[in-house]
């Protein structure tokens, strides 16, 4: 395994964006022209060094331009998909701030998203 190569089980967010841009060949490049997130925030994000967490929005879009699952790229459940075969549906909710986010219905707080040290 190289210095560069995610662990085999992702345990961070970082960590899990990183593995399914490896897994799927797909750069930071690649993936700031595919979806409405900056290249800047998604190396932010990659490596930890983000003050605070994604939005919903951004897991949304990092997700389905990747093709895996928002729930896996948050919390690391459920395996990705292969490149091309749906997944199943995950609604991720922004509830304010100040309520953290709900995903498919289950209220998560922001703190718990393990992004990285804050």
């Amino acid at each position: 395994m190289t210095a560069s190569a995610p662990p085999p089980f992702a345990t961070t967010f970082g960590a899990r964006l990183r593995q399914v841009m490896l897994e799927r060949g797909r750069s930071v490049n690649w993936l700031a022209a595919n979806t409405r997130v900056t290249r800047r925030w998604i190396c932010r994000l990659r490596a930890g060094s983000a003050k605070s967490g994604p939005s919903p929005y951004v897991v949304d879009q990092l997700a389905a331009a990747l093709g895996c699952s928002p729930s896996w790229l948050l919390f690391g459940e459920m395996r990705p998909s292969p490149a091309g075969t749906p997944d199943s549906q995950v609604v991720v909710e922004d509830l304010g701030s100040t309520n953290g986010t709900a995903v498919n219905g289950q209220i998560i707080d922001r703190t718990n998203l393990n992004v990285g040290d804050h």
